[in-house]
């Protein structure tokens, strides 16, 4: 490769490296926080017994498999 063609190919990379935008990193100690209080109200509902805040925590995909048969999360 001659060397006009190798800096002509060099200089059209570093220019497509310089316009990708910078991605910020997460706070990942936010993020843990947001897990560890979700799963603190999560397991609140289950203390307090309380049927439709347990629910509201549930996906329309969550199956339960208990003895007597098949229940969904999206079944009130």
């Amino acid at each position: 490769m001659n060397p006009l063609r190798r800096l002509t190919l060099f200089s059209g990379l570093a220019l497509s490296l310089a316009a990708l935008p910078v991605v910020a990193q997460p706070d990942l100690a936010a993020l843990q926080q947001q897990v560890a209080d979700t799963e603190r109200s999560f397991a609140k509902t289950m203390a307090d017994r309380d049927h439709a805040a347990f629910v509201s925590f549930l996906a329309a995909e969550t199956v339960f498999l208990p003895g007597s048969g098949t229940l969904r999360g999206d079944c009130p």
